[in-house]
């Protein structure tokens, strides 16, 4: 498997809207706040005209998308690129982008919902490593999560090791645009087999359950081959 370069400081994150773009004044404080946090950890932020758009659920055209995404792949400045948010169209897009592009240019490239269709298609098909994780406009809460700067790491290749957090959040309604995660709800693992220990291992391949489901059947489907190419190391 392909693993991108990893951030160092002073390094270009690239952001762009492959699904639905920021127009709503409090997510875009928040984008703003994401921007001035990563600037003051000493990376330069590369936005994507797209990224402050929306047009019934999308933030451009199938093929604005494809392009815009594939100029931050093609610039050697970017080294990662990390979605702005999620949406419902992101799959329109596949259909217009020049897998050749990210194929030639391997970055990391991170998201979360929607943008599963990305990575997920990505991985399987390029044998690229992906990062389903937060979306960029995440990032501009105040202060970070733990999770946050731990996903930070992952990317600059500094953390191996991850452990569950003891709160979750199951709602929470942006007033300011720079809250936290409301963390009020008790994390808790289930065990439908009453085992007293599971150890698991093997390669982890997944995102968002429903977006996959869109896409086995069709020409973006490689997951059989995946899985059948990862077979030894086991699948999670």
């Amino acid at each position: 498997m392909i693993y991108p370069e990893f951030l160092k400081e002073h390094d270009t994150i690239g952001v762009t809207a492959p699904s639905d773009g920021i127009t709503d004044e409090v997510k875009l404080k928040r984008l703003d706040n994401a921007i001035k946090n990563f600037e003051d950890r000493s990376f330069i932020i590369k936005e994507t005209p797209n990224v402050r758009c929306s047009v019934k659920g999308r933030s451009s055209s199938s093929k604005e998308r494809a392009e815009e995404l594939e100029r931050l792949y093609k610039d050697d400045n970017v080294k990662t690129i990390i979605t702005s948010g999620g949406g419902d169209f992101l799959l329109e897009m596949l259909s217009e982008l020049d897998f050749n592009v990210i194929k030639d240019n391997p970055k990391w490239l991170q998201g979360y919902s929607d943008p599963t269709g990305l990575l997920f298609t990505i991985t399987t098909n390029l044998d690229i490593a992906t990062v389903y994780s937060d979306n960029f406009k995440t990032f501009g809460m105040e202060p970070w999560h733990k999770s946050l700067e731990n996903n930070l790491e992952i990317l600059k290749g500094n953390i191996i090791e991850q452990t569950s957090f003891s709160k979750y959040e199951e709602d929470k309604k942006l007033i300011t645009g720079l809250e936290p995660f409301n963390l009020t709800k008790k994390v808790y693992w289930k065990n439908l087999n009453n085992e007293e220990v599971i150890n698991i291992k093997g390669r982890i391949i997944g995102g968002c359950l429903d977006l996959i489901t869109e896409l086995f059947g069709t020409r973006f489907d490689n997951t059989k081959a995946f899985l059948e190419k990862y077979k030894d190391d086991g699948i999670i």
